[in-house]
């Protein structure tokens, strides 16, 4: 018995003495995966066994994509099969950009200059609807070391900056910035996976209040734009503010980020990760009961909403350092509901690490506050 179907790539067959059940099955499978090679089947007797799928292309295939490597402008060749014998109205996409410089196109080959604006990833020909197999190529980015691709150039000095991924190849990145005199500021900037910048140039203000923003963190919000937090001096005392930024740049909450706390005394040194729904978990010293100073937690939703009470909730007093381990949790969870459900036990995992790296000195937020008074 024979089984022989169309798809968008060729003419699939498989052949053997299955029984109906089987000849169902493998038209089911093969309305949702159009690929060939070898399957694994249970025929009537409950038993496995390989059926045979091949493929007969009926459209274009991209066999090589040389160079491997190469930056937007440059030339490379395209070589396979079922190209046609010129470009017509078919159409070449490299790295999601229509390739617009096409040096010749013949049957097996197209030669083209890579479109401004392509990202790594898949290199395609489009003819007549039909999609080739994707060949592959990684797009440099326009400067190479030590210039690299310039984030801000604006005046005086971009200091401590932070990055996360924007989950599309790129990244979203965070500075304290000094271009508005001497107190800083809190500026970030997109980069995609090509090295172009994409919001405004020399990047868009986070947070520009009276006074310092400084020691600027920031998290992946989860839909290509961050949530970033950081030290506020707007008041004259030092409060842990937020802001979420989405991925074209826009300030999702209030100018100038909203209090994260805003407690008596200093609150220093935020920390945050993600909360897993849209919104963050938030770490910092809080001088707020005088002397040594305690470790504070808050979470905010996406909506830029506290969850855990006005200005957070305590996780270690009397100056003492974080050694929470799971039975601490156990009986922490026990005596106060409020530390119940697992972001909170991220939380604390998370703050677990931090301390560490305090300890052998990988993180020393005291040491980057005198290196911000020394600028």
């Amino acid at each position: 018995m024979t089984y022989r179907w169309r798809a968008a790539a060729g003419t699939l067959s498989a052949s053997g003495h299955q029984s109906g059940h089987l000849d169902r099955a493998i038209h089911r499978r093969k309305r949702a995966d159009s690929g060939g090679g070898v399957e694994r089947r249970r025929d009537e007797g409950d038993r496995f066994r390989d059926v045979l799928v091949s493929v007969s292309p009926t459209g274009p295939i991209i066999t090589s994509v040389n160079p491997s490597e190469a930056k937007a402008g440059n030339e490379i060749r395209i070589t396979g099969a079922g190209f046609g014998t010129g470009e017509g109205g078919s159409r070449l996409i490299v790295g999601g950009v229509t390739a617009s410089g096409i040096l010749s196109w013949n049957e097996t080959e197209i030669r083209a200059l890579i479109p401004e604006g392509a990202s790594t990833g898949s290199v395609k020909v489009m003819i007549g609807g039909v999609e080739s197999s994707p060949g592959t190529l990684v797009v440099l980015w326009e400067k190479e070391n030590p210039e690299n691709v310039p984030l801000s150039t604006a005046v005086n000095e971009q200091l401590f900056p932070q990055m996360v991924s924007d989950g599309a190849a790129g990244a979203i990145v965070v500075w304290a910035d000094l271009r508005n005199g001497l107190n800083t500021d809190v500026y970030a900037q997109r980069v995609n996976g090509s090295g172009a910048v994409l919001w405004a140039a020399d990047g868009v203000p986070i947070a520009a209040a009276a006074n310092n923003q400084s020691v600027p963190q920031l998290v992946s919000d989860g839909a290509g734009g961050a949530i970033i937090a950081w030290e506020d001096n707007r008041t004259g005392t030092s409060d842990i503010y937020a802001q979420r930024v989405n991925r074209d740049g826009i300030a999702q909450w209030a100018e100038n980020g909203i209090p994260v706390t805003a407690a008596a005394n200093a609150q220093l040194s935020p920390q945050v990760i993600p909360d897993g729904s849209g919104g963050a978990i938030l770490v910092w010293l809080d001088f707020r009961n005088g002397g040594t100073p305690d470790l504070f937690v808050q979470r905010i939703n996406g909506d830029g909403a506290a969850q855990w009470g006005a200005d957070g909730i305590p996780l270690s007093l009397g100056g003492q350092r974080p050694t929470i381990s799971p039975s601490d949790f156990g009986r922490r969870r026990r005596r106060d509901p409020r530390l119940a459900g697992s972001p909170q036990r991220h939380a604390l995992r998370h703050l677990r690490a931090t301390d560490q790296r305090r300890r052998t000195g990988a993180l020393d937020p005291r040491r980057n506050r005198d290196l911000h008074r020394r600028q």
